[in-house]
């Protein structure tokens, strides 16, 4: 009878250590997403709200650097989904902005201009449907 006591205690014990891991998992994952967040916070503040808004459709100097960087940050986020780092949920989040960000004028006129430059496979290929 002590042995079977001791058996569900372990089992139980075995089962609480791993739902505290899953729980850990799920913090870890949720602060590196939100790290990726804080990074497009960062760029995008930055732009000028009539280039956000469609506005003003030139983007140059620090401002066409910012674009670039905001392409070079949808590469990784592109990469990271595809290496399964990233959350469905996330994933559907940053897809929608991409999109979005990307019919504005100003951002496509950024991504024309280093698109056969820049290596930037990962966005080149979320663009032709490819994620």
């Amino acid at each position: 009878m002590i042995g079977l006591v001791s058996v569900v205690i372990t089992a139980i014990g075995v089962l609480f250590a791993l739902k505290q891991l899953k729980v850990t998992q799920n913090i870890a994952q949720t602060e590196f997403e939100n790290s990726i967040d804080q990074q497009y916070r960062q760029i995008i503040q930055n732009i000028p709200v009539d280039i956000l808004i469609g506005k003003d459709h030139i983007a140059q100097g620090d401002v066409r650097e910012l674009i670039f960087n905001y392409l070079d940050l949808c590469n990784e986020q592109i990469y990271l989904y595809s290496k399964s780092r990233i959350s469905e949920e996330r994933w559907d989040d940053w897809s929608s902005g991409i999109k979005l960000n990307l019919q504005n004028k100003a951002f496509l006129s950024v991504w024309d201009e280093v698109r056969d430059g820049a290596s930037l496979t990962y966005l080149e290929d979320f663009l032709a449907g490819r994620f």
